[in-house]
């Protein structure tokens, strides 16, 4: 038992990433964000040096900013592993990523699944205006609560089985032929000396 709850604490440290909201100022950074992530929403807003002078503006989008990142805790969010971000147009070359959305009207958010823009019909994802939070969750639950919550559930049955395999084989997990990643690509500790017959020390299992 004591070896079970080790493996899935273990397992749930592997499985998640305590930052779930972060800003990026570059495309480049932008296209990792989202590459790395299989549900993504983006805040895109312009704030530059003259525009930073009007309070009002100023304060309306700093509350969307915490607006995404309160967003970001929701538990079918977490669940699906879903990620928020958000970027400042007016900095880097993310204005380029709007140009070429042709999004006309900031802020605007917009949905990524496995790595690219959201489309439907050919046209992508993207809420523009000064919404509230129940409009942001609308939006993301029509274009991707039945693919996060397929997600969320074979999510949850991944971290079972590798706690249920750590159990069973040791903290040592996943070290076929190394620590890499047997066959999932998990990470383990120590140094792996045959799997399934020998443990991490050099010993039989013995079962």
């Amino acid at each position: 038992m004591k070896r079970l709850i080790i493996g899935g604490l273990v397992l749930c440290t592997m499985f998640s990433i305590s930052a779930r909201y972060r800003s990026v100022t570059s495309e480049r950074a932008l296209d990792k964000y989202i590459s790395r992530n299989k549900f993504v929403v983006a805040l895109f807003y312009s704030l530059n040096r003259e525009q930073r002078k009007d309070r009002e503006l100023r304060n309306r989008i700093e509350h969307m900013k915490r607006m995404l990142k309160s967003t970001s805790n929701r538990s079918l969010y977490r669940s699906a592993d879903a990620y928020f971000t958000s970027g400042n147009i007016a900095k880097g070359d993310l204005g380029n990523t709007v140009v070429g959305l042709k999004i006309n009207q900031l802020p605007a958010f917009v949905l990524y699944h496995d790595g690219v823009v959201l489309t439907k019909q050919g046209v992508p994802a993207i809420l523009a205006g000064f919404i509230s939070q129940d409009q942001l969750m609308t939006f993301i639950d029509n274009h991707l609560e039945k693919e996060m919550r397929k997600y969320a559930k074979w999510r949850a049955k991944e971290i079972r089985r590798r706690a249920w395999e750590s159990s069973f084989y040791g903290p040592d997990l996943y070290s076929y032929p190394y620590n890499w990643g047997y066959p999932y690509g998990g990470i383990g500790f120590g140094w792996g000396w045959g799997y399934p017959y020998y443990s991490r020390w050099g010993g039989r299992y013995w079962w």
